[in-house]
């Protein structure tokens, strides 16, 4: 449990999750930076994820429940899919065994540790399998299928939704036979296509409207800037956190940076050994592969390449399509890699297995996946001891409140962590504390902030001076929740205010605690 997205990414799950059943009208207007509506997507819905959080929901309110549930569904459904795909395009049970493993413990889900709308990317392989389904065999099994896995990946984030539209359009370029297309594959495809349409777009025009209220628009300015983001050794590095990674002195390749993009020598090896195997056998999902991984490469480098001295595709798609612009880390594109590397290291064993006996089939997959898994083996991650989660003594105050006697509260919080220098990951805590009774906060951490969010964070900071007083009456704040880590002189000069002017009633809250509230 960490704060900063981790936090922001457990409250989103829960917000979603709990409108799914009480107020779907409000999905997206989350109870974090108000006034503001649709504060949710500032940063990642998850829909996707919290529809399978709501049975989570019957047993715990407990927002870090929701998040660490995801992530472990997120590693069991990959290898589920890792399996399905490889075993249907091998017709080796062996082979979807290595792919199940390679899928779900890929280094990539570790960086992304907490970035929970990243690493559940689970949903990949099922999409594939039911595309190679339908257009083998068009039928609307296949294609209703085939639309619901792209939804449930689709609507998890936009990250992902752009990155599995790629894996889509490439699957079906490469292996669509013009000779075989018919009105059946017509209308097979267009009726999936209007089924992600409709799950898809109040979600996407709803994103638009932020893109212009917010200062996700501000990302547009990045198409002309952000290029060369990768090189090839990003992929073949292995982390410091990881046993071999750990043996290469002043290792820049750590647990959080962009660029820790590890793939694994053993995945390449076998992704080598099943190209020539994959070529022979079927030359279009071998093409499939390798376009995936060139596309992948160059989409991740960003929008331009200096080196190369030339607009990269990327740049085009977001002069287009604005909300392109909004994947201002590329270098996540290289989920396409990975997706490449997934195929052709599934003929990679098939390969390897071929003629050999039943025990040495079994010794050689074994022996990959082992290998591999003490490649990317996270031994030394940046985390202390584990903590039970405990909202803080104001929230579970406000809370008792709440529940005694109805309403609403507008709470703003203290510290105001946006109103300071640095990232201010910590007020993402007061968002997943807010679980506790879902009080409208002032405060907000997310990927984008309303506009003129900040100027007014930083006047409210300065209560009790007039011109914060009044934009408190503004938002009409009716709690100012005082914790623990304000420094004692501007806690003392609120207290004393709100003591000496009778416009609040003060509460202490154990030592050094206090709400105010207002009247």
């Amino acid at each position: 449990m960490l704060d900063g997205d981790p936090a922001l990414n457990a409250w989103a799950l829960s917000w979603v999750s709990k409108s799914l059943v009480s107020d779907w009208f409000n999905l997206l207007n989350g109870n974090a930076f108000y006034p503001h509506q649709a504060s949710i997507t500032l940063s990642e819905h998850m829909t996707a994820l919290a529809i399978f959080n709501l049975p989570v929901r019957l047993f715990t309110d407990n927002p870090w429940i929701s998040y660490n549930f995801a992530i472990l569904c997120a590693y069991l459904l990959s290898a589920i899919g890792g399996y399905k795909l490889l075993t249907e395009l091998t017709h080796s049970r062996l082979a979807g065994l290595w792919g199940g493993i390679f899928w779900a413990f890929c280094f990539f889900r570790v960086h992304h540790i907490g970035h929970l709308q990243i690493l559940a990317y689970q949903w990949f392989p099922f999409v594939a399998l039911y595309l190679i389904r339908t257009l083998n065999n068009p039928t609307i099994t296949h294609a209703s299928l085939l639309a619901f896995f792209f939804i449930l990946q689709a609507l998890t984030s936009w990250y992902l939704a752009v990155i599995i539209s790629f894996v889509v359009l490439i699957i079906f370029i490469c292996n669509l036979k013009p000779s075989e297309f018919s009105r059946q594959y017509l209308w097979t495809f267009t009726y999936s296509a209007a089924l992600v349409l409709i799950a898809v777009l109040p979600f996407a025009l709803a994103y638009l409207v932020a893109f212009r209220d917010s200062s996700l628009g501000d990302r547009l300015a990045g198409i002309h800037s952000l290029g060369d983001q990768v090189m090839l050794s990003d992929f073949f590095v292995p982390p410091s956190s990881t046993y071999p990674g750990a043996l290469i002195p002043e290792n820049k390749y750590w647990l959080w940076g962009e660029n820790t993009l590890y793939i694994g020598y053993s995945a390449c090896f076998l992704a080598l050994v099943g190209l020539w195997r994959c070529w022979r056998e079927n030359r279009r999902m071998a093409l499939t592969a390798i376009v995936l991984v060139i596309a992948g490469f160059i989409l991740a480098r960003g929008y331009t390449s200096p080196s190369w001295g030339i607009k990269l595709p990327l740049y085009y798609l977001a002069q287009a399509f604005p909300l392109f612009a909004a994947i201002r880390a590329t270098q996540r594109y290289a989920l396409l890699i990975y997706f490449g590397i997934l195929i052709l290291s599934g003929y990679g064993v098939v390969q390897l297995i071929h003629a050999r006996s039943t025990f040495m089939r079994g010794l050689v997959v074994t022996g990959f996946s082992l290998l591999f898994l003490i490649e990317v083996y996270p031994f030394k991650l940046p985390f202390g001891k584990p903590l039970h989660y405990t909202p803080s003594a104001l929230d579970r105050e406000i809370s008792r409140l709440v529940f005694a006697k109805g309403g609403r509260p507008v709470i703003l919080h203290f510290p105001i962590y946006s109103a300071m220098p640095g990232y201010p990951t910590a007020e993402a805590t007061y968002m997943a504390d807010s679980t506790m009774h879902w009080g409208n906060i002032v405060n907000g951490f997310s990927g984008a902030e309303p506009l003129g969010f900040k100027a007014d964070m930083e006047t409210l900071n300065r209560l009790p001076s007039e011109q914060a007083r009044e934009l408190l009456k503004k938002y009409g704040v009716t709690i100012l929740a005082i914790h623990q880590p304000l420094s004692a002189e501007q806690k003392k000069e609120i207290r004393n205010f709100y003591t000496n002017s009778a416009q609040g009633e003060i509460k202490n809250i154990g030592n050094d605690e206090l709400l105010v509230f207002l009247k």
